[in-house]
């Protein structure tokens, strides 16, 4: 008799946790406050890069109910998508790298920069390129200094997974 109460309170418990409204969506652990806090040597234009996602999580928070928590939601890639569209590039990013990979065909080297927030910037450098000798010293784990641009497609295609790797075409690449 017991082994048919077990399963039936489980199916229960299961069955009335899927009536629940959803929770709140909690603001993001990477909010601008915290960029600020965390990192005060990183310049403002980074700060407020990185704190586009958590800005945007936060006003689905602090929404007064459902439907605007879901029209918020929805809006959000467009929203971080006219805000990165109108930022041509940066200067002075401090990021970690998180990849580094070279190729065996061409020697390329492909690699990603974490510059906080969960989002990463992504070069690829062929060995004719001025920063090549600079990248090719750095590996997973080294700090570095960034400049450069994003590489904005027409399509706007890289705002469709706006947490990154973002692509860029460095200028400037230094250890920190």
């Amino acid at each position: 008799m017991n082994t048919i109460k077990v399963p039936a309170l489980i199916l229960f418990l299961a069955l009335t946790a899927c009536d629940r409204e959803p929770a709140p969506i909690p603001a993001d652990a990477h909010t601008r406050a915290s960029a600020e806090a965390a990192a005060p040597e990183w310049p403002q234009s980074q700060i407020d890069f990185i704190a586009i996602p958590a800005d945007l999580k936060a006003a689905q928070a602090a929404a007064s109910d459902d439907a605007d928590r879901k029209r918020l939601r929805d809006e959000a890639p467009k929203t971080f998508c006219a805000k990165f569209d109108a930022m041509p590039g940066f200067s002075g990013w401090i990021g970690t790298i998180e990849d580094i990979r070279t190729s065996s065909v061409n020697k390329s080297i492909d690699f990603e920069v974490d510059v906080g927030g969960n989002i990463s910037l992504e070069e690829v450098l062929q060995p004719a390129d001025s920063l090549y000798a600079t990248v090719a010293g750095l590996h997973v784990g080294d700090k570095v200094r960034l400049s450069g641009s994003f590489v904005h497609s027409a399509s706007g295609s890289e705002c469709v997974y706006y947490m990154g790797p973002f692509a860029v075409e460095l200028t400037a690449v230094a250890p920190v």
